[in-house]
């Protein structure tokens, strides 16, 4: 590229942004803000050739000249392998048909509105091969009669690869545990298995199995991809089912009794993810009670919905109980705290309930799930 030619692309962007922010103050104010963004923003006139850009562009690019990419569209820019397939350049063979940037310019300005789409390139430089992700948001923006893209890019390489890293993870260890009960079921064939040897093997295979299904839905509930499948439930049966892991279970100093008067009916919900909610209430009140301070699993009506609680005597101190759904936040140590998160996560945006708890001194602490008898 000649230097007369940079010159008057320089130029160009200088009067387009002259034209867009008149005051000279303004303008360099916001071209000063733009530049501290942590996300590449673009401006893409109306062929999608790139007039403008802020500094992250120039530290995606690495030792590419910002100056050489203006005028050229976004997979030329990044030198995608697709981009030079036809004479055309950028978006006009077949594979631009599936790219998640056109599809999201051409329905931002078909829709006239803002539209995301995940934005993969495969790219080829100097015969070294380098893939990018990004995030890629298109907003129409029209000026003086003319047609703009304003868009940006989040970089999502590092989260695509946690979570390729999670499914992997997950894949084998749920395969290591297959193999763990194989070899417990064998050990049960033999004539005389030693029984405290089996109980080990078998409280070591659930306590695994279980953490590792209660991290997987944790997982896939936060990025989206959660399935919920409803059936009936009878409410008591569900119950049963939630203590009976607890009954005998030496790692808790207290017992988990069903309450005697319950509202017993057919509900239509996701069992599994009840019991998840269920469970972790459980195990709470049961870390927090006191030795022989039996923990209370019932139900009862509120208005149209069926409540499922659990009790235990203990109080949650006052400061505790403005953190107790955040994230991250637990009174058990550093690297907890996603039991009651998960409780509101799950129980609300999958159940479509609503997750509360009430505690104090004279009635102890309540967790509870409201869910519609009929959803």
């Amino acid at each position: 590229m000649t230097q007369i030619n940079m010159e008057k692309k320089k130029t160009t962007n200088k009067k387009l942004l002259e034209s867009l922010v008149p005051d000279p103050v303004s303008r360099k104010f916001l071209e000063g803000l733009i530049d501290t963004l942590p996300n590449i923003v673009a401006l893409l006139d109306d062929e999608r050739k790139l007039v403008y850009s802020n500094r992250a562009m120039d530290e995606a690019l690495g030792e590419q000249d910002l100056e050489t990419v203006f005028n050229l569209r976004p997979g030329e820019i990044f030198q995608c392998v697709h981009a030079h397939r036809t004479p055309g350049g950028c978006g006009t063979s077949e594979a631009c048909e599936f790219c998640g940037a056109m599809r999201a310019m051409q329905r931002s300005r078909s829709e006239e509105t803002t539209t995301s789409s995940n934005y993969r390139i495969f790219s080829s430089v100097n015969g070294k091969s380098k893939a990018y992700n990004f995030r890629f948001t298109s907003a129409p923006v029209r000026h003086e009669g003319n047609f703009f893209y304003l868009v940006t890019l989040e970089d999502t390489s590092e989260q695509n690869r946690k979570t390729e890293l999670e499914r992997i993870f997950f894949h084998d260890l749920m395969n290591a545990l297959g193999s763990l009960h194989g070899v417990i079921s064998l050990i049960r064939e033999r004539d005389h298995p030693d029984p405290v040897h089996m109980e080990i093997l078998e409280a070591t295979y659930n306590s695994l199995f279980d953490s590792i299904s209660e991290q997987k839905q944790y997982s896939l509930a936060e990025s989206g991809q959660l399935s919920v499948r409803k059936e009936e439930i009878h409410t008591r049966d569900l119950l049963i089912e939630v203590t009976l892991p607890f009954s005998g279970n030496s790692t808790y100093r207290s017992a988990v009794e069903v309450e005697e008067t319950i509202a017993e009916m057919t509900i239509v919900s996701d069992p599994a993810l009840l019991g998840r909610v269920l469970t972790n209430m459980v195990k709470n009140a049961l870390e927090a009670s006191a030795p022989g301070n039996p923990v209370r699993i019932g139900t009862g009506l509120s208005g149209k919905n069926i409540r499922f609680w659990v009790h235990n005597q203990g109080m949650i101190p006052r400061e505790v109980q403005q953190q107790i759904f955040e994230r991250s936040f637990s009174t058990k140590g550093k690297g907890r705290g996603l039991g009651t998160f998960s409780m509101k996560l799950i129980g609300e945006t999958y159940l479509g309930g609503k997750v509360d708890f009430s505690s104090d001194a004279e009635n102890g602490t309540i967790f509870m799930i409201d869910l519609p008898m009929h959803p």
